[in-house]
């Protein structure tokens, strides 16, 4: 009972956070040849940190498009987190905006994703740790690969972690 609450919680910390996110950002960046645009970021700003894994409002430093003024087709902001203090790069990709109907004299862009990521820790409780060690190590290499987008590495790894615990917990060494 405990845990689903935990959860419930967590869920909506995360959904209220993640709608603090969501609406368009006019901001201005750069292109390639050092002129001054102005952008639209459309419903989905970024709002957390891929480092410390915090929803944070991120203190914008710099834009830049990576093509001549509004017509570029991706966006870079490096951004600075309040929470941790790192810096790190979004990147949003061009969307046509006649496409979808939208204000033909603006340029939009769509959060595509940020880096560096760095990958969060799993944490397992004081006995596995004690009983497996080997199961924690491979565990947590099987979730980074996964948060990377390596799928096909993932499910071996979380496999041979399974492997281990069961050895370690069936036939213990002493």
């Amino acid at each position: 009972m405990q845990i689903t609450l935990n959860i419930l919680s967590y869920i909506d910390k995360a959904l209220t956070n993640l709608g603090n996110g969501n609406m368009d950002l006019e901001i201005k960046a750069i292109d390639y040849l050092e002129e001054t645009c102005n952008i639209t970021i459309g419903a989905n700003v970024v709002n957390y940190c891929p480092l410390c894994h915090k929803y944070v409002k991120p203190i914008q430093i710099a834009s830049f498009l990576n093509g001549l003024n509004n017509k570029s087709a991706y966006l870079q902001i490096a951004n600075r987190c309040p929470s941790c203090g790192m810096i790190f790069l979004s990147l949003y990709e061009g969307i046509s905006s006649s496409s979808v109907g939208w204000d033909e004299t603006k340029s939009w862009y769509s959060f595509k994703r940020s880096e560096p990521y760095r990958p969060s820790e799993p944490s397992f409780q004081e006995n596995i740790k004690l009983i497996s060690p080997s199961f924690c190590n491979i565990y947590a290499q099987a979730k980074n690969a996964e948060e990377l987008g390596l799928s096909e590495i993932c499910g071996v790894g979380y496999r041979k972690a399974l492997e281990f615990l069961i050895k370690d917990l069936y036939f213990p060494t002493f």
